[in-house]
């Protein structure tokens, strides 16, 4: 049986838990570690290890024997050779990435130009659509109405000459 202690009436005093009762709860915080913190921490353990083992490349080797020192400043001979190879391929990197870029800016820009292009077309076509629908459904209106006017002029003669049953329906 657990204890826990309770200030009851200005008194501490002791009171038994069932074994079973949890006293501190773990909420999940406390119980899993934080993942970003230790990916940052192994990213920045991964960069110490590289820089440090850069600066080991170029440290200046003082003691030992010739055989030794011939050994360390050739080491040191290969690393200087191996950055200045590396800036070598990061310059050439660099190039084809900014020829590729001004090689993509140039598309894009035609691309674009020939939609603009291509929007100013569609624009004009469905203006001169529209304008020639407009005209169209004008000259409908007007045969309508032409059309109109002759029916009433012809029911106008029937009726002129045959007031009764001037539409013949009656037989």
């Amino acid at each position: 049986m657990e204890k826990e202690r309770r200030l009851l009436s200005g008194k501490m005093e002791w009171k038994e838990l069932p074994t079973n009762c949890c006293l501190n709860k773990m909420t999940s915080s406390k119980e899993s570690a934080n993942i970003n913190y230790t990916r940052q921490e192994t990213k920045r353990r991964a960069k110490q290890d590289f820089h440090m083992k850069r600066l080991s490349q170029y440290q200046v080797y003082y003691y030992g024997t010739p055989e030794q020192r011939e050994i360390k400043r050739k080491e040191l001979r290969t690393a200087l050779q191996d950055q200045l190879s590396e800036k070598e391929k990061e310059k050439r990197v660099f190039a084809l990435d900014t020829a590729d870029f001004h090689r993509t800016a140039v598309e894009d820009k035609k691309v674009r130009e020939t939609e603009d292009e291509a929007a100013v077309k569609r624009h004009e076509f469905l203006k001169t659509y529209k304008r020639d629908n407009k005209t169209l459904m004008e000259l409908k209106a007007e045969q309508r109405r032409l059309d109109r006017l002759a029916q009433w002029k012809e029911d106008k003669e029937l009726l002129k000459h045959n007031p009764i049953n001037w539409s013949n329906t009656l037989k």
